[in-house]
């Protein structure tokens, strides 16, 4: 599995005071380990699991999780995921403080996913490639069933209708 964030780029997100308000459980003033470390590989899951959904190769994502774009979208993701830990500090609705940059973080993630924003890693000598659904080497499937009007409705159907 890649990694796309790690402690060093969620601490340049959020502050270390805030790291230590949202990790510390034991009360010591700094972060514990286990929920730190759960928070990251929460966000490197969804991180991942949004750009292999779209057509990267798990090959391609090693190679992209070097990409600045990535490990900020990433860093906001686990920025999110950190908030949501203290439910006293959740709005009515549930979300936690840094809220907005998760869906901003997993907006810019699948923009990227289907080839609205690209990765400059993707065109570097050494870089991952580009994304195969750009090509159109990758079929997104046809649908099973193709619904036509019903013939009896009254209303007029071409040739071939039902």
């Amino acid at each position: 599995m890649a990694s796309f964030v790690n402690e060093t780029d969620l601490r340049n997100r959020i502050g270390s005071a805030k790291m230590a308000q949202v990790f510390d459980d034991d009360g010591d003033g700094e972060p514990d380990t286990a929920p730190l470390q759960s928070c990251l590989a929460d966000a490197n899951d969804t991180t991942e699991g949004i750009l292999l959904g779209k057509g990267f190769t798990r090959d391609q994502l090693n190679k992209l999780s070097v990409d600045a774009q990535i490990r900020r979208a990433a860093s906001g993701i686990a920025a999110q995921i950190a908030g949501e830990r203290r439910t006293e500090w959740l709005n009515d609705r549930g979300e936690g403080q840094y809220h907005s940059m998760g869906e901003r973080a997993k907006d810019n993630l699948k923009a990227l996913a289907a080839a609205e924003l690209r990765s400059r890693v993707e065109y570097t000598t050494e870089g991952a490639g580009e994304n195969e659904t750009i090509k159109a080497q990758l079929s997104t499937g046809c649908p099973r069933f193709i619904i036509a009007r019903d013939a009896g409705s009254g209303a007029k159907s071409g040739p071939g209708g039902f």
